[in-house]
Order: structure tokens, then C-alpha cells, then sequence
């Protein structure tokens, strides 16, 4: 599985979302995108064993690239108490 995601939700915050993400699919792999100058969260979301991380504006070859890497990358899956999950960047 993979969950491709913006940071700003309108009914969830990003980690309660992840949380929720990893209960119903721990080996699900999610890419969270956000406008450039939110890497505070791309650090939190590392530390929750997110993998990568993409930052918008982006191109369409980036996307495809971060998609690849993401499925072939192994899941450490997580609800940010001991592990983590997938997430790429370009």
C-alpha cells in the first residue's frame, strides 16, 4: 500500500494521521508532501521513521521517483511511540 498525503488536513493533524495510517496498515508506505519551509516537520516526521519527504512545488518525474523509491524501499512501520513509516522526498 502506499498513502500519498499533504502535511495541512483539514481534519486531522499529520500525525494523528500517520498514527492512524500505521494502525490499519503498518506495512503501508506514505509520502507526505508540504510547501517548502516546513522542514521542522519533515525533521518529526523522520524521527517517526518516515523515510522521505516531498516539497511542493515539485515535477511530475519527482513525484515518480519518490513513488519508486518509497515501494522499494524496506517499511519500518510506526505510530511514532517505537517505529516508523515511509515517506520520500525529491
Amino acid at each position: 500500500d502506499l498513502v500519498l498525503s499533504e502535511v495541512k488536513l483539514p481534519d486531522f493533524h499529520w500525525l494523528d494521521f500517520l498514527e492512524k495510517v500505521v494502525y490499519l496498515s503498518p506495512q503501508a508506505r506514505v509520502i507526505f508532501m508540504a510547501s517548502y519551509g516546513y522542514q521542522e516537520l519533515e525533521a518529526v516526521a523522520r524521527e517517526r521513521g518516515v523515510k522521505d519527504w516531498i516539497t511542493k512545488p515539485f515535477e511530475i518525474a519527482s513525484l515518480r521517483e519518490t513513488i519508486a523509491h518509497s515501494l522499494d524501499s524496506p517499511t519500518t512501520v510506526s505510530s511514532g511511540n517505537s517505529s516508523g513509516l515511509c515517506s520520500s522526498s525529491a
